[in-house]
């Protein structure tokens, strides 16, 4: 409802942009003849209210009535009308006494709240303003129908906040549609979130109540579209004669653009914050509440902070319990602004002067937080607000987009903002943060599918064939829009959107099915491909191997929809059951293979079966080529030609190799992993010519053949001794070198290359360990050695060879 200036005429008077202007041409033809009526849509903040105002004054109407929907828009309207240069007497009609307000008293507005009365004014004043609320039509309507003193006709009829007098003919307010009751010449609405129909609803909802029941008394309202009073209705609303969306009022640069930012506060935070271990549900809603408007305000800059509540009591709370929370957080948690930062609640049991020094507090302050119940509400102008918070969950289109106009909303002395919408997300204990398909963004999908409505954005991202979009187009809207406090794939994000706020054929994702689907793409996201075994787990809890099989059972059933079933095949679904634990087998044996390097897998392992079993079948050419394929692909060598103890021995050496050691310091007393690879390599040379040709190639691909080791061993005899005698804390901190390198302690016959030369540094451990147990060993070498195991998680004490981190 403000006026939006994009320039000042000569007189000082507001000028009109260019969409306005035009939208006033159009409106006027229309208008001027008798009996009319249209209707206006246009963004919250892009000047709805001097639109009208000069339409009244370019018809030149003597009797100009403006219906709103409360009290503080009859304030806003009067002081409007003063600042455009209307000079007529005004009147509300309503329960306010005009010399109580502000606003209503500095533009001089009287007051009224009996028809007989208006009527009077009225034919007293032959040009006249009158003001009233939706709650006193009664009050007009009896001016209107005076036997006493006849009323003129209102010239033109301001209906604002229209959307509001939309729905079932019962409701009071749709009195203001019937030229009988209340008789105008003319008729214009003003609305920026026009309401129509949709079966089977037969209002839209002001608060997340559930819809109203299909019954005996409701049913010809659900059933007949013509018993509803919508905007889509020329004979009620009129045509529409003008439109100004967000998405153009934002590339304009009339209102600010905005992101929807998204707090996250885990279990952890919360209880940190929480001075009272039994602190009941509502404390706790209330803390968290705090602390997510507390991390938003840190990380993007927000200073004023606007906060819608249901329950006055509930607002009331957020705004006494606030700096209580600020005492209670850690230091690094504690905006350097906490001192300073105003917090006060408003409702609508406060005087309008109380009000005003309120927003006067919340609008002069550095940093605010103001919480709302029950007033502030369409239409009102706060153009110091840059980010509003709904601290009960809605999925009211009407209350989030006039909500968001609060913020959209630019100050005249600003030419930058970007207005946020912050919805919380509370992650309990043991949840994926990053699961966006979860219950803790339940209320972020919710709001963007109710924006999806007003904001083109996010209308272009309806899925269109197969549910592609270009993947710049997605991350620019995603960067544009959304603000996680963790990093997130711009893919998840646009997959949510397309499942969630653009339902397939309007059909939303069951509980069960956001958490399989949010657990198979993390599964898809970490391995490339969903064969998933029947019992597998992850690492949050989630039994995704029996959601998988279940699915599986589903789709053989018929009972899967084909939405879903092309959503899972994206993702890499196999539906067939034998293929299904064929893969699943696969996918073990992949891992395994990637890890070690070979499919000599034992039996007794996972994997090791299976493979056992494809070979029996491959030596009786019962196995399919595909499937011989597959794991030939995966291991050429899969078959175990040299027999498994070769293919491990030879991989565990290979891999040795690779880490960076030089053959040339392999020895017959080399023990790898514990594994004696020295006296095995030192067989194959002994038996070179023995060997398969197969064998000899694989073992001169790493550089190993007899003549090439001879000459190394002779290299190494004849090469000076470059040993030196070390300290004891030097040998120590080899120690420490071996541990970080291979996350173990030294087996008793292991050795490690430092600057060219080999320690024995297994066998130091063990003597170490030997005088140890003989306490022999002094304190002060006692404590070197436990300090630097003790770094890495090992006790010196446990038993060496295989020492790994402790799990304690």
């Amino acid at each position: 409802m403000t006026a939006s200036p994009t320039a000042t005429e000569h007189t000082g008077r507001l000028a009109l942009r260019t969409d306005q202007q035009e939208g006033l041409a159009k409106t006027i033809r229309h208008l001027r003849r008798p009996r009319t009526r249209g209707h206006a849509v246009s963004a919250c903040g892009t000047g709805k209210t001097l639109f009208a105002l000069r339409v009244a004054e370019e018809l030149g109407v003597r009797h100009l009535a403006v219906a709103v929907p409360s009290l503080d828009l009859v304030a806003q309207w009067a002081a409007a009308a003063r600042a455009d240069g209307r000079q007529e007497p005004m009147i509300t009609i309503s329960s306010l006494r005009a010399e109580s307000h502000p606003l209503l008293a500095e533009a001089k507005v009287e007051s009224a709240n009996a028809g007989e009365y208006l009527a009077y004014w009225l034919a007293r004043h032959p040009k006249a303003t009158v003001f009233f609320t939706y709650d006193s039509l009664s009050k007009i309507e009896e001016a209107q129908h005076s036997a006493i003193f006849p009323a003129p006709v209102f010239g033109l009829l301001i209906v604002d906040e229209a959307h509001a007098t939309a729905g079932t003919w019962e409701k009071s307010w749709t009195a203001l549609h019937d030229n009988e009751r209340i008789p105008a010449d003319r008729r214009l609405y003003l609305t920026a979130t026009p309401y129509v129909w949709e079966a089977p609803r037969l209002t839209e909802p002001p608060t997340t109540r559930a819809q109203p029941k299909r019954t005996a008394a409701t049913a010809p309202a659900w059933d007949d579209p013509a018993l509803l009073a919508t905007m889509d209705q020329p004979q009620i609303f009129g045509p529409r004669l003008h439109t100004y969306s967000h998405a153009d009022a934002i590339d304009d640069g009339v209102l600010a653009d905005y992101q929807l930012v998204v707090p996250t506060v885990t279990d952890t935070e919360l209880h940190t914050a929480l001075t009272d271990p039994e602190a009941g549900p509502t404390a706790r809603r209330t803390t968290a509440l705090h602390l997510a408007i507390l991390k938003a305000m840190r990380e993007q800059n927000l200073r004023h902070v606007f906060v819608y509540f249901q329950q006055i009591a509930d607002a009331a709370d957020f705004a006494r319990q606030f700096a209580h929370t600020l005492r209670t957080l850690p230091d690094e948690l504690r905006p350097d602004w906490a001192d300073d930062v105003v917090v006060q609640s408003i409702d609508g049991t406060h005087s309008p002067r109380r009000r005003a020094d309120i927003i006067a507090r919340f609008t002069d302050a550095d940093r605010a937080v103001l919480a709302n119940a029950k007033v502030l509400g369409e239409g009102v102008d706060l153009p110091a607000v840059d980010a509003v918070v709904f601290a009960d969950r809605t999925a009211s289109v009407r209350r989030i987009v006039q909500a968001l106009g609060r913020a959209l909303r630019k100050p005249p002395t600003a030419t930058t903002k970007t207005a946020s919408l912050v919805v919380p997300a509370y992650i309990p204990p043991g949840a994926d943060p990053t699961d966006l398909l979860g219950t803790p963004y339940e209320a972020l999908w919710l709001v963007t599918s109710a924006l999806r409505h007003h904001d083109q954005t996010i209308a272009a991202r309806a899925p269109r064939a197969k549910n592609q979009h270009p993947a710049r187009d997605s991350h620019t809207y995603i960067t544009r829009r959304f603000r996680f406090d963790h990093t997130l794939d711009p893919t998840a994000i646009a997959r949510a959107l397309d499942l969630l706020v653009w339902p397939s054929h309007g059909a939303v994702l069951s509980a069960p099915r956001r958490a399989g689907l949010a657990a198979a793409i993390r599964y898809q996201s970490e391995h490339s491909h969903l064969r998933v075994s029947a019992d597998y787990e992850d690492a949050y809890g989630y039994r995704l191997g029996q959601f998988i099989t279940g699915q599986r059972t589903a789709y053989q059933a018929g009972a899967l929809d084909p939405a879903w079933i092309a959503e899972l095949e994206d993702l890499g679904m196999i539906w067939d059951d034998h293929e299904a634990t064929w893969q699943g087998h696969l996918a073990t044996v992949e891992a395994f293979h990637a890890e070690h390097g070979h499919l000599a897998i034992p039996t007794q392992l996972p994997g090791g079966q299976f493979l056992a079993d494809q070979r029996a079948l491959a030596r009786k050419d019962r196995l399919t080529p595909d499937r011989d394929n597959q794991l030939t692909a995966l291991d050429p060598d899969w078959k175990l030609p040299y027999g498994p103890d070769w293919h491990r021995k030879y991989h565990l050496l290979r891999r040795h190799l690779e880490a960076g050691n030089h053959p040339s310091t392999l020895g017959r007393d080399t023990v790898i992993h514990g594994v004696k690879a020295g006296s095995w390599l030192h067989r194959q040379f002994t038996s070179w010519h023995h060997l398969d040709p197969g064998q000899r190639d694989l073992l001169a691909r790493i550089g190993i053949t007899p003549d090439r080791a001879l000459l190394d061993q002779e290299h190494a005899a004849g090469r000076p001794s470059t040993s030196r005698r070390r300290t004891f804390a030097q040998t120590t901190e080899i120690l420490g070198l071996f541990v970080a390198r291979w996350g173990r302690t030294p087996g008793a016959r292991e050795w490690i290359e430092v600057d060219g030369d080999r320690v024995m540094i297994g066998p130091w451990l063990a003597k170490v360990r030997t005088k140890l147990n003989a306490d022999q060993l002094p304190s002060e070498q006692k404590e070197l050695v436990s300090a630097t195991l003790a770094e890495h998680g090992i006790a010196l004490v446990r038993a060496p060879g295989t020492i790994g981190p402790s799990n304690g």
